[in-house]
């Protein structure tokens, strides 16, 4: 599913990523464009998250635990300006806290 885009709205970064969802992971597309964060999931219908640049108020590299504790997954994650935290398995997550550096959140 493609996320329609404003006219003044642009692209800057685009890769595959995953997201918690309970027990699972949910496989999708993560894109960063000049007004939001977008995730749309592959595999759920319908499952989208949409975070606006204005309400991230710093982004970071984390290390999650994988399944049973056994590695570390390499993760971006954003802390949101109510309080609430999403995190994104991505690759490269420092390449994403510069581009979110570029489009004016604080990095962590």
């Amino acid at each position: 599913m493609q996320v329609p885009l404003s006219p003044d709205e642009a692209v800057l970064r685009e890769t595959g990523a995953n997201v918690g969802r309970g027990w699972s992971a949910v496989r999708g597309t993560l894109r960063l464009t000049s007004r939001r964060l977008v995730f749309v999931a592959r595999d759920v219908p319908d499952y989208t998250i949409e975070i606006p640049l204005e309400e991230i108020s710093v982004a970071a590299r984390v290390y999650l635990r994988g399944p049973l504790g056994l590695n570390n997954v390499r993760s971006l994650q954003l802390n949101l300006r109510d309080g609430t935290v999403s995190t994104f398995m991505v690759t490269r997550p420092m390449r994403w806290v510069a581009a979110l550096a570029g489009a004016g959140v604080s990095r962590g």
